[in-house]
This record gives C-alpha cells, structure tokens and sequence, in this order.
C-alpha cells in the first residue's frame, strides 16, 4: 500500500475519532453522570420539601440542561482553539485559494510569489481560514430556514403516523411535560441546541469538512445527529434537520447561522406545534406545501451566502 495513501487514511480516521465520536461519547457520557448526580442529589433531599418536589417535578429537563451547559463550556473551549489555529477552517471553494499554502499546511501568502498588497493579502487569508462576513438578512434567511424546516418535517411526520407507531414516551419533552414552562423553553430552546452544534456542526461539520468533502460529512453528522435523539420518529426528524443544517454551515461557514437556525426550529417547535389550536391550523395539506415552498426558497437564499 502506498504510505500516502495509508497515511491520508490514518489522518481521517484520527480526525473522525476526535472531531464527531469522542465528542458525541463525552456529551452522553457527561448526561448519564448528571443525571446520576441528580438522583442521588434528589434521594438525599428531605421528602415534601419545596426544592425536593421541584426537583423532581424537573429531573429530566435539569439534568439534561447541566450536561448541556457543562459540554457547551468543554467543547465550546475546544472548537475556539481550533478555529483560532485554523484546523476547523473549511477550504475555500475559489481553487486558487490554496497555492501558496506551505507543504506543512499552514497558511501564508507570499509577496514576492503573490504580488498581492496588504489589504488584499488579509482577505485572502481571511477566505482560507473559513471566516465569513455574513450579512444579517442572511442570518434571518438561516432562521426562517429553521422555522420552515421545523414546521415542514413535523408535518411531515405527523401525517406519516409514524409517532403513533413509534410514540416517544421517553423523550425529555414527554418526560417534562408537567414541569416549569420557563425552564424548559430555556434549556430546550437554547441550552440543548447550543450544545448539539457545538458536538455535531462546530466539531462534527467543521472538523471533517476537509478529510471528507462536504456531502459525505454533511449526511454522517445528520445520521449520528438524527440517531442522537434515540427513537424513531426523531431519528428520521433529526436526519432531515441535520441536513439542512449541514447546508446552513457549508454556507455560512461559522456557528451562528446553524444556531440562529436550530434555536427557531425548536422555539417553533415549542410554541406552535406543541399547542392544539396551532396544531389545527398548521397540520393541514396547504400549510405543507406553503411550508416545504418556504424550505426550497430559503434553501437556494442560504446558499447564495456562500458565494
């Protein structure tokens, strides 16, 4: 075997290993620990005290908004030292981009190679390091993307029937349902999304872009990111959205827009389709089709930020 071709492939196993596994394997191990915590925390609280049922009435949705928080500060401090030393950085599309990269990978342009003046050198290396300026209609196209996305695959799965077939019994919102509205619209909205992009398109995406390509990373993190949320019908809701998500990123290349995008998919998700009346308006043929419009629409709008 070439020692090449033996050593690309040693890299992407290594990059894969760093970047998505031990990254998804911290956050749930870090759920199960916390949720350990907490029990044992509960158990050892006095019986009809007011932080005991409190607790209790919130268990599922405190645990899983602690290990949220406590991954985003880990991973969070990770992916800014990637990015900051560039091995998060997503190539640039312009083919030219890359001609004065050094062989050990480092970027630099030369002046005598290049001619370039200052100002453009900097925004060459700006192009290849993978920052974008981002205009803000363009990140209001990422949260409607969300919203619409939302609104499409809920439908989508609610005349599937598949959560009938497969109900969700176990999932955190079921398992909260009765629980404090306030602190589940934070950790469900906010706290929970902030970490899954962080493991999934901050790490996940952004880490393996370059050993991969974009369509094979883009379909890996939506599988681990659809399997991620552990039954059926979320798995297959999770899928479609880590798609789109994936799209988000590639063409955005910073974690804004995919947050932007994930926290009104589930603020939307939240509100309007956990409520019966917006059900009844919502849950019909015309909305799908308006919906899944809006998707195709904003799916071209967000990727036109990436040119």
């Amino acid at each position: 075997m070439n020692p090449a071709s033996t050593k690309n492939a040693l890299q992407k196993l290594l990059a894969l290993l760093c970047f998505l596994i031990l990254p998804v394997l911290f956050y749930v191990l870090t759920a199960y620990l916390t949720a350990a915590v907490f029990q044992v925390l509960l158990s050892s609280m006095e019986e009809g005290t007011e932080a005991a049922r409190f607790l209790e009435a919130n268990l599922p949705i405190i645990y899983s908004g602690a290990a949220a928080l406590i991954t985003v500060g880990v991973l969070g401090l990770l992916y800014r030292r990637f990015r900051r030393d560039s091995l998060l950085a997503v190539p640039s599309r312009n083919p030219e981009a890359g001609a004065h990269k050094r062989p050990g990978g480092s970027v630099e342009t030369f002046e005598k190679a290049s001619g370039e003046a200052p100002a453009k050198r900097i925004k060459s290396r700006t192009k290849r390091s993978g920052n974008r300026k981002i205009p803000v209609y363009g990140y209001l196209c990422a949260a409607a993307f969300g919203a619409l996305g939302a609104v499409f695959f809920n439908l989508l799965l609610a005349l599937s029937r598949l959560p009938e077939l497969f109900p969700s019994a176990g999932t955190i919102g079921a398992a909260a349902g009765e629980g404090n509205t306030a602190l589940q619209f934070l950790v469900v909205c906010l706290i929970l999304p902030t970490a899954e992009e962080l493991v999934f398109r901050g790490l996940g995406y952004f880490g393996l872009r370059r050993f991969y390509g974009p369509i094979f990373t883009g379909v890996l993190t939506a599988s681990l990111f659809g399997i991620f949320h552990g039954n059926a019908p979320q798995t297959l809701y999770g899928f479609c959205m880590g798609l789109l998500l994936a799209h988000t990123a590639e063409s955005c290349r910073n974690l804004t827009g995919v947050l932007l995008f994930h926290w009104t998919a589930n603020v939307t998700s939240f509100f309007f389709l956990g409520d019966p009346a917006c059900q009844r308006l919502i849950y019909s043929i015309p909305f799908l089709g308006l919906s899944g419009i809006g998707c195709v629409w904003l799916f071209y709008r967000v990727r036109d930020l990436g040119r």
